[in-house]
């Protein structure tokens, strides 16, 4: 299904521009654990912003079972995900842009399939409402999270078992991390902020900043290249070469590899 939204609607994500996407996933299949809203919604237009609206109604909390991922899909909108110590995955969906009044015509699922817990959002396949879902979720911390976004920035915090998190437009944010993380970002910042151990990493933005943030005490080798920015490393010792494009070698002992590529923007590495 694919769709366009409007300039409101963009403006409302705070991003300048992006193309049609799919609005969902028809073959993902749903366990008996799982919960979908969807509403009624009025097919008038209105101006404005905010939370539930237009008929829409929250999906029920899911508990996570023997699920050993988080797979999000929100193709229109942000994804702000926090690792907490609980069983469940609960799920807030709110709304921008002008058609918040047609917000009940998009359905948000969240379902067990095998070992992934999947969240999607559905907009109608036939004139979709130019409105952004933008998503709050509070997942079991030890879950490891798939998060993707055609226009939406994704935020990730306390999470313990890495991550992966893909946007074509919008800047990706790990707070307090830990594990392994792969980032990508056509049009926006990464900035990976890990306080417990680091496993294999890699971060890359086409026109974008990359910042990482990491323990002093890390062992891991190093492979970093920008092409216009300019590469600093501070906080943190690295045995081997760092051209201002390109760095290369290891911290401590070596260890997991971190690769971080920009085209546009500068790479930073602070030791803390």
């Amino acid at each position: 299904m694919m769709m366009r939204l409007g300039l409101a609607t963009l403006l409302a994500a705070g991003l300048a521009s992006f193309g049609g996407c799919s609005g969902g996933d028809d073959d993902d299949d749903a366990a008996s654990s799982s919960s979908s809203s969807t509403g009624g919604g009025s097919s008038s237009s209105g101006g404005g912003s905010s939370s539930s609206s237009g008929g829409f109604q929250q999906p029920a909390d899911v508990e996570a079972g023997s699920a050993t991922t988080l797979d999000v899909e929100n193709a229109y909108g942000s994804v702000d995900l926090t690792g907490e110590s609980r069983t469940s995955v609960h799920v807030v969906a709110t709304f921008t842009g002008q058609d918040v009044a047609r917000a009940g015509e998009i359905t948000v699922t969240s379902a067990l399939s095998g070992s992934a817990l999947q969240v999607r959002v559905i907009y109608p396949a036939s004139n979709p409402p130019n409105v952004v879902c933008n998503l709050a979720i509070s997942a079991p911390a030890g879950l490891a999270p798939q998060v993707s976004t055609q226009a939406g920035a994704i935020t990730h915090a306390h999470g313990t078992a890495g991550g992966t998190h893909d946007t074509a437009a919008g800047a990706i944010t790990v707070v307090d991390g830990a594990g392994a993380f792969s980032a990508t970002s056509q049009a926006g910042a990464i900035n990976l902020g890990l306080t417990g151990t680091v496993a294999a990493l890699s971060a890359t933005s086409a026109s974008g900043n990359v910042a990482l943030t990491l323990p002093a005490a890390t062992n891991a080798n190093l492979s970093a290249t920008t092409t216009l920015g300019t590469i600093t490393i501070t906080g943190i010792t690295l045995t081997g070469t760092n051209t201002g494009t390109t760095a290369s070698g290891q911290f401590g002992t070596g260890g997991p590899t971190l690769t971080l590529q920009s085209t546009t923007g500068d790479i930073t590495i602070t030791g803390q």
